[in-house]
């Protein structure tokens, strides 16, 4: 695993860790959305980072990826991952 590159396992595990927090809730399952989602947050902050602190973009990667479990919609049958990458980069290029 390269960390800050995403592949199909790390986005599958992130979705069904989305899936399991917005059915049952709690903070482990929580923790669980965060350590799975960290490679794809790490991957944005490395695209968008030029000239910016990255531990800043990786907290604003991190807030989108909260506002993102909060939108994401499974009746949509979209994957996690689309709404992951416009929230989490929308919130970067503030």
């Amino acid at each position: 695993m390269v960390i800050g590159h995403p592949d199909t396992d790390q986005k599958n595990n992130l979705g069904l860790a989305v899936l399991d927090y917005r059915q049952y809730g709690g903070e482990e399952r929580l923790e669980k959305i965060f350590q799975e989602g960290r490679p794809l947050v790490c991957h944005f902050a490395r695209i968008y980072g030029v000239g910016r602190s990255n531990e800043d973009l990786i907290q604003v990667g991190y807030e989108g990826l909260l506002k993102a479990v909060r939108r994401f919609d499974p009746e949509r049958r979209g994957e996690v991952v689309s709404c992951v990458g416009p929230t989490s980069v929308g919130g970067k290029g503030r």
